[in-house]
Order: C-alpha cells, then structure tokens, then sequence
C-alpha cells in the first residue's frame, strides 16, 4: 500500500497541516501533499477510496471534513478538540479558531498518530 498521504485543509489551517506533514515525512517517512478542499473535490473521480487522507480543519471551513465526520469514529470530542478516525481517513480540528486546530493536531501527533498509520499499513 502507499506511503503517499493527502492531507486537506484551507488556506487558514495550512500551518497546522504543515506541521503535521513535517511530522509525516521526518519520523515516519510518509510523503503527503496539501490540498485545499476544492482541489481534492475537482479530482475526486480520480482518487482511490483506499486513499489515506487526512482533513485538517472542521466542517465550517472544510467540506470534506463534515463528509469524514458522518463514516469516522469520534476518538476525541471534548467540546474543544475533535480527532475522528476510519477506513484509512482522519479528520482533526479544534472548536473555533486556527489556534485550536493547532492544539487539536498536536493532540492527533501525540495520541492518534500511531493509530492512524497502523490502520492505513494494513
């Protein structure tokens, strides 16, 4: 299976994203792109559902996210931070601003991580 991970955010949340593709790419040698939720929508057809993919940001700025949320388990939802993972896709967003995004993907490094990469291994 592919290294290859697609992480999807908006132009607000590309710092946390790309703190989270620098995590990917340094410790766990997976090579990931950023799309906006836009392009990943224009390609769409061409993009396997087997595809790990990673939605950074929540369903008010990202619509790919409020389509993960609906198939993922809830795995952090304290009001504050939301990590939702399955079949081989992650969302992860914080409750209202970039800041708590952040928080939220520092919260999936430390302790969703692992989890993720071991379901999209298989």
């Amino acid at each position: 299976m592919s290294r290859d991970i697609i992480i999807i955010s908006s132009k607000d949340d590309k710092p946390a994203a790309l703190e989270l593709m620098e995590i990917l790419a340094s410790t766990y040698d997976h090579k990931c792109t950023i799309w906006t939720p836009t392009h990943f929508l224009d390609n769409e057809a061409q993009i396997s559902s087997h595809q790990a993919t990673i939605c950074v940001g929540g369903p008010s700025v990202n619509s790919i996210s409020k389509q993960y949320i609906g198939v993922c388990k809830a795995l952090e939802n304290d009001g504050e931070t939301f990590v939702y993972i399955g079949f081989r896709k992650a969302v992860i967003y914080g409750y209202s601003s970039k800041r708590s995004t952040k928080t939220a993907v520092k919260v999936f490094i430390e302790h969703y991580l692992a989890e993720f990469l071991e379901e999209i291994s298989d």
